[in-house]
């Protein structure tokens, strides 16, 4: 009987508009990827980059690497462009998970070196930098 006042009194605040964010909590974005014979759920917050080898992409997150057969595009048309890029034709990277831009060639993520590009140099260096770098002041 509760249960289905319950269910009867979450259908009428759906209805009427009246549901708070909080009352469902908010799902990690996540994709499925066929690894070794089965699915394996990709949370997409936790992927340090995305390397592509041949006709595979490794998945690289902090405890597995995930090697799947298909193309770099499309695990990058899976991605949020505002939070992940491109810095080479081999690698995606988050933007999030940069710790170092090294002589314009190199980016740290979680310790493993990330080729840049010529083709993707501007570009990384706008989406890294911003408006967050810190210049020398003149005296």
């Amino acid at each position: 009987f509760f249960k289905a006042i319950s269910r009867a009194t979450d259908y009428h605040k759906l209805k009427k508009g009246h549901v708070a964010i909080s009352d469902h909590p908010k799902e990690e974005p996540y994709f499925f990827v066929k690894c070794e014979g089965r699915y394996q759920r990709i949370v997409t917050s936790d992927i340090l980059f995305v390397k592509a080898m041949e006709n595979y992409v490794q998945i690289k997150t902090p405890t597995h690497k995930h090697m799947s057969l298909m193309p770099l595009r499309a695990i990058e048309e899976n991605l949020d462009p505002t939070e992940f890029m491109r810095t080479h034709k081999s690698y995606i990277v988050p933007l999030s998970k940069i710790q170092t831009l090294e002589n314009h060639e190199l980016i740290l993520v979680n310790g493993e070196k990330i080729p840049i590009s010529r083709n993707y140099r501007k570009l990384v260096h706008e989406m890294v930098l911003k408006d967050r770098l810190i210049k020398r002041g003149t005296q």
